[in-house]
């Protein structure tokens, strides 16, 4: 008999979650969102593991508040019938659909249904991070937690902090790139107002971004896309090593994402003295996939790459955004944020995700925040509200969300 949606309650199921690449069997798998009414969390069937977690707590309505293991509000779920969305704080909203089927599940991932899957208890994870923040509160003579209203339940919705844009400055272009070194996320962006802003390119900290105008944005960037973008495909795959650079193309008619480097083809380890004929095989094949199926978008790709080295107006947010994540394990002494500038907890700062927080800097401090970041040693957190956190700085475009929702890295 065919699995109904009437017989499942909207917040019971498993929620395809994203999809990966199984090295070993050289082929791609999907892993899940597993939700029991009072918990949620991902579960990659195949390694039989779970990995992010949060305790449901069911509001009087419709919602779902979502709380980690530092006991700390990360966003709101609503489930349907056919859906699990996820409201994140930073105003991004995630679609997840039901997977009815579960036999898919299990032929997808070649695992019995039996087996259960393997995961920290919440309880301990929460017990461990308190014994963590108690100590320091200790060391520095601190009575009340910074985290006290963060952990306040039901939590306290706040509106998410957006890079602002004029009327005219509607997206109609842009482009990021995230992994290989490079997560700072959009390097390039056209807008209908003529504005174009770019990633500096060679790197230049002290002037990261630059601003051009051109006369008419439409046919600028019809010239830059060519007549064959809408029929390139939607992914294209040039390595399948994992963690590679993820670049992704966005127009309001069309997002295609690149995964792998497209400046040159995938090539093996080592100096070339030192391949064996394995590898002039491997370093082949890669070539010949490099230059077929990059052939109808490389030429808008070089393009961009030489806007990005032309010089404009040097541009920056009003607010540089630095993104803390979970840095425990630093073996270094770590650096203490500055009070001065805003915490994890404050009215402007996000919690992203489990362990991740985004807080907000004057772009008038871009000077001081690089020469505070750079006394970090190589090892070494930053103490911020009494967690060891590690940092990296991101720089919002005006009317980011409109592209970075259909971003997959992001």
């Amino acid at each position: 008999m065919a699995t109904s949606y009437a017989f499942i309650p909207p917040e019971y199921g498993y929620f395809r979650y994203y999809q990966d690449f199984d090295m070993e069997r050289r082929e791609t798998y999907w892993s899940y969102w597993k939700c029991s009414g009072t918990m949620v969390g991902s579960t990659n069937i195949r390694h039989n593991y779970s990995s992010e977690r949060w305790e449901l707590v069911h509001d009087s309505g419709h919602r779902h508040f979502l709380y980690d293991a530092r006991n700390e509000f990360d966003g709101v779920i609503t489930f349907t019938r056919t859906e699990m969305i996820f409201h994140e704080q930073g105003g991004e909203e995630r679609h997840y659909p039901r997977v009815l089927d579960l036999w898919d599940i299990w032929f997808d991932h070649r695992k019995a249904s039996g087996e259960r899957t393997r995961h920290r208890s919440l309880a301990a994870d929460r017990e461990e991070h308190q014994r963590r923040i108690t100590a320091r509160m200790q060391e520095r003579g601190i009575s009340i937690s910074p985290a006290k209203n963060a952990q306040r339940r039901p939590p306290v919705l706040k509106s998410p902090v957006v890079a602002t844009a004029s009327p005219k400055q509607v997206p109609l272009f842009a482009v990021t790139e995230f992994g290989y070194g490079n997560n700072t996320g959009t390097v390039y962006a056209v807008y209908a107002d003529g504005t174009v802003i770019c990633r500096s390119l060679p790197e230049n900290p002290a002037a990261p971004y630059h601003q051009l105008k051109v006369p008419n944005a439409a046919q600028f960037i019809r010239e830059q896309l060519g007549a064959d973008f809408l029929s390139q495909p939607d992914k294209i795959r040039l390595s399948d090593a994992t963690d590679q650079l993820i670049t992704t193309v966005w127009t309001p008619e069309k997002t295609l994402e690149i995964y792998g480097r497209w400046r040159e083809p995938d090539s093996s380890w080592g100096p070339p003295a030192e391949w064996t004929d394995a590898d002039k095989q491997f370093n082949e094949r890669m070539k010949e996939r490099w230059d077929s199926v990059l052939a109808g978008i490389r030429p808008t790709l070089r393009k961009i790459d030489d806007l990005r080295s032309v010089q404009g107006i040097n541009w920056l947010p009003p607010q540089i955004e630095v993104i803390f994540s979970e840095y425990e394990n630093a073996v270094d002494q770590p650096i203490d944020w500055p009070s001065e500038w805003p915490g994890l907890y404050a009215d402007t700062s996000i919690k992203r995700q489990t362990d991740c927080y985004s807080v907000y800097v004057p772009a008038a401090d871009l000077g001081k925040l690089t020469a505070f970041l750079d006394t970090r040693r190589e090892r070494g957190a930053v103490m911020i509200d009494l967690n060891q956190m590690s940092p990296s700085v991101r720089f919002p475009f005006p009317s980011e969300n409109t592209w970075l929702k259909h971003v997959t890295a992001w």
